[in-house]
């Protein structure tokens, strides 16, 4: 009979009953020899354990998550700055568990987003929508900040990431969301400026292609410092293309 590759967690159970059975005392190691002897019938144990994946689905739990219309629970207050993302939120809870929101005005310019589901699943909501709103916020301020795009770009970049969060981006050939047009500049009186040689004009991103592709690490649990650095990468390699 083929013996089976141990999983990561049956491999370090094995190292420990090594160690118990090798410096245990005489009891210990006698019932550690036996229950390695049973590991040993059904596993092959060579090699190191297999590497512990360091990424986890945002929705991994999506088949525990239940719906409950009897009372919508609030799961995030919204600053008026960020109402921008309100709905990508809305739509992220909805889409991955089926469970709807509304919108109800809370203290002050804040906004309450709350949703038909258990208590007892408000916590694992909470921790989603709170990852969807900082990395919604973290990215488009970096974006922004390396790339001088304009606030008609927000909503774009939004969607990509959305899309990429969702694992539904645009099929090929389907058009994108169009960046804003260039803004006019005032006509100078006077002769022309030269323009100077060699001087390249900034070529930017599109908002939704590259964002498309963070989506996809913000759903893979990646750290945000991570996705941020995959964001740096990506401008920096687009503009060395442009040279």
């Amino acid at each position: 009979m083929k013996l089976q590759s141990p999983p990561r967690n049956i491999h370090l159970r094995y190292t420990k009953l090594k160690t118990m059975a090798e410096r245990g005392a005489a009891h210990e190691a006698a019932v550690a020899k036996n229950k390695l002897a049973a590991l040993e019938k059904k596993y092959a144990f060579s090699g190191p354990p297999p590497e512990k994946p360091d990424v986890e689905d945002l929705f991994s739990r999506a088949a525990n998550i239940k719906p409950d219309a009897r009372k919508y629970r609030p799961v995030h207050t919204f600053d008026i700055k960020d109402s921008a993302i309100i709905a990508f939120a809305q739509w992220a809870l909805s889409n991955a568990f089926k469970i709807e929101g509304v919108l109800k005005n809370g203290k002050g310019n804040k906004t309450d987003l709350c949703v038909g589901a258990r208590e007892a699943d408000l916590p694992y909501l909470r921790h989603i929508v709170g990852v969807i709103v900082e990395s919604f916020q973290r990215l488009w301020a970096q974006f922004r900040s390396s790339t001088g795009a304009e606030r008609a770009d927000e909503n774009p970049f939004y969607r990509g990431l959305y899309d990429g969060l969702m694992r539904d981006p645009r099929k090929d050939g389907e058009a994108l969301p169009k960046p804003p047009p260039p803004k006019k500049r005032p006509k100078r009186r006077g002769k022309p400026v030269a323009a100077v040689p060699g001087a390249q004009s900034q070529v930017r991103p599109h908002p939704y292609e590259i964002a498309c592709l963070l989506g996809e690490q913000i759903r893979l649990s990646h750290s945000l410092e991570r996705v941020v650095e995959s964001l740096e990468t990506a401008l920096r390699l687009g503009a060395q293309s442009e040279r």
